[in-house]
């Protein structure tokens, strides 16, 4: 039994002259998913984890969506918006990680199968078997005391196709959270020359199966075949348009800021806590910096 392919990171440039425009195209987005800015640039979902960034590199912008921020727009139903706004614009994915979980009899057990079978040079990812010496593993030691942890195949630094298989039970126990049981996350992360589309952040199936199948899972029959830069994503959504009131609502309502001013009003003046508030308000709308 496996669980459903979906894309885990997602960095994508553009024109360094178009994040601007990109930007102001996501906003309202942003606003809705109640994403907090940090810093210029840098949004987190409080309480639910998930990072979104703004960079520049050279001639080019880059927007990251971690995997906490994809996963936020699946559950809401808006990662074809979020996928929208991007193609709109000349652009390119220049990093995709794609993931699947695979439910196992014993999870430490195929942990330590990748990392003898990748120190021997019997796995690949593409025609090319990677070397021993490109076989990473991280291990520990889990609750029954058997040995497990994360394989890495692939140099991160220079690989246009690496991955990562790990034990999911022991990486979500050791964070804190309950354990899933026994669980094996195939994790392949692919960069620009390898071809990725935006088609493949909506339906990651195939360029997943394309490397993970060489040496690392079987393929279900219904998978299509990938090809590198095929297809293009072709938007099944309007741009997000939320009205100004809709947007202000969401921001108000997940700021862990405006959370916790509410509170430090309530605490000193109870019910009259918006009335104390109100000047306030109104002398910050008035600050030509806040618009």
């Amino acid at each position: 039994m496996t669980g459903e392919t979906i894309a885990d990171y997602l960095n994508v440039t553009v024109p360094i002259g178009c994040i601007d425009e990109v930007r102001f195209e996501l906003r309202p987005l942003l606003d809705m998913c109640g994403l907090s800015e940090l810093s210029p640039d840098v949004f987190t979902l409080p309480n639910k984890g998930g990072t979104f960034k703004i960079s520049r590199r050279g001639k080019v912008g880059i927007f990251s969506a971690s995997g906490g921020f994809l996963a936020s727009l699946r559950a809401s139903r808006r990662l074809d918006h979020y996928l929208a706004a991007l193609s709109g614009f000349p652009h390119r994915v220049s990093m995709l990680h794609v993931t699947q979980d695979y439910h196992v009899d014993n999870a430490p057990a195929v942990i330590q199968a990748v990392k003898a079978r990748g120190h021997a040079g019997e796995l690949a990812l593409t025609r090319k078997s990677i070397r021993a010496d490109q076989v990473k593993a991280i291990l520990s030691l889990d609750k029954e005391g058997r040995e497990t942890g994360t394989v890495y195949l692939g140099h991160r630094a220079n690989a246009d196709v690496w991955a990562k298989i790990y034990d999911k039970g022991h990486e979500r126990q050791v964070k804190g959270f309950d354990d899933p049981g026994n669980i094996v996350r195939v994790e392949i992360a692919v960069q620009s020359d390898v071809g990725a589309t935006l088609r493949d952040v909506s339906a990651p199936s195939a360029i997943f199966h394309r490397f993970a199948r060489v040496s690392l899972v079987e393929v279900p029959p219904d998978v299509p075949e990938w090809v590198a830069f095929g297809e293009g994503y072709v938007p099944s959504v309007r741009l997000y348009d939320p009205t100004t009131l809709q947007r202000a609502e969401s921001l108000l309502a997940t700021s862990l800021d405006v959370s916790r001013l509410v509170q430090l009003a309530r605490s000193e003046f109870g019910d009259g806590a918006f009335d104390a508030l109100m000047p306030l308000l109104r002398a910050r709308c008035r600050l030509r910096s806040s618009l």
